[in-house]
């Protein structure tokens, strides 16, 4: 992707009661002025997608492991 800036995504899977849960962070380094402008105004639909991202890695996770314990 072409950004005015670096970008990436952190995923952490962490201990829980329950078993483990995925924690996502999103760094962005902006570059110049162009950047800033950028990441606040796509701030709001971020707020849409990272949380469908992790859904959907969730979901791929799961799957794989329901197939693995069917072998």
């Amino acid at each position: 992707m072409k950004l005015p800036g670096t970008a990436w995504l952190q995923f952490e899977v962490l201990p829980d009661e329950g078993g483990s849960r995925i924690e996502q962070t999103a760094f962005f380094d902006p570059r110049g002025l162009p950047g800033y402008l950028y990441w606040y105004a796509f701030l709001p639909f971020h707020r849409f997608i990272f949380p469908g991202l992790v859904r959907a890695v969730r979901r791929s996770a799961e799957e794989e492991a329901s197939q693995r314990s069917q072998l």
